[in-house]
């Protein structure tokens, strides 16, 4: 789901993340860090992504159903 909504945003997946954490209705306040130039642009690039209320939302139950699957296959 996330990439394919950094493809359609002309972005990329590690961008939504942070995009998705920017649009959070609790206001998170990011503190990033970076090992390397490309990965500060890809963090900047977080800034030009907007997410409407349902892609953020449709991000929220994808990663909820990904984690409940994981549960359930757990020995």
């Amino acid at each position: 789901m996330q990439k394919l909504l950094a493809e359609a945003k002309r972005s990329t997946p590690s961008a939504v993340a942070l995009a998705w954490l920017l649009h959070h209705p609790a206001r998170i306040v990011l503190i990033i860090g970076a090992s390397t130039p490309e990965h500060i642009i890809d963090n900047c690039a977080a800034d030009r992504v907007t997410l409407s209320d349902d892609e953020w939302y449709d991000l929220l139950v994808a990663t909820a159903d990904i984690k409940s699957r994981a549960l359930r296959q757990s020995p």
